[in-house]
């Protein structure tokens, strides 16, 4: 939940993107502002290409988001930083 809580903070300050619920288990999800559907598909392609991290799209309300499932007890707020910096 910790590392959840910091990414929510990151992703709240970041400028181009929109944090839409604030986490109460170890998801957190969020959009980029003005991004398609085929946008995050290309960017999730190349972040596991690029071996920085595993995220992929996902819908909420019939729009595409992102998510964060923190489950690997070894991610830390700085791994966070990393993907966000591709953002």
């Amino acid at each position: 939940m910790t590392v959840a809580k910091d990414a929510a903070r990151q992703v709240s300050e970041h400028p181009n993107l929109k944090l839409l619920v604030e986490p109460t288990l170890s998801i957190v999800a969020f959009e980029r502002v003005g991004w398609s559907s085929a946008d995050y598909e290309k960017w999730s392609d190349k972040l596991l290409a690029d071996q920085i991290g595993f995220v992929t799209p996902s819908a909420h309300k019939g729009k595409p988001i992102l998510r964060f499932a923190i489950v690997n007890p070894w991610t830390k707020e700085s791994d966070i930083s990393a993907i966000l910096a591709t953002l």
